[in-house]
């Protein structure tokens, strides 16, 4: 008899959202990057930073230099709230429709490191 469960991924969804190592606050790196060194900072703080350095990009370069590209494997519909943020901003750059795939694949070099996995 067929009994009706959900998928391996949903399955182990708890394991993701109650890990140990999960971050469940806002965390500033303080040494160079790759040492993980970090230390806990206030939401205020953490929003303030986001908000300030937003600002002088769009103020620099206008909104074409922010780029977005949102996957995080949990398809639960909550991935709009970025690119509505951004649009709200005034806009941004998206991988849908404007750009091949080796131009995401060099903004991924020099957004997340020479090991971007795309």
């Amino acid at each position: 008899r067929h009994q009706v469960r959900a998928c391996l991924r949903g399955r182990s969804l708890h394991k993701r959202t109650f890990a140990p190592d999960r971050l469940k606050y806002p965390m500033k790196r303080i040494g160079k990057r790759g040492e993980g060194k970090f230390k806990r900072i206030s939401w205020e703080e953490a929003l303030t930073e986001v908000h300030d350095k937003l600002s002088h990009i769009i103020r620099e370069y206008g909104n074409q230099a922010i780029f977005s590209r949102i996957g995080y494997g949990k398809p639960d519909g909550s991935y709009h709230y970025v690119p509505r943020f951004l649009n709200m901003i005034g806009g941004y750059l998206s991988p849908e429709g404007n750009y091949s795939s080796h131009q995401i694949d060099t903004a991924s070099q020099y957004t997340y490191g020479d090991k971007s996995y795309t």
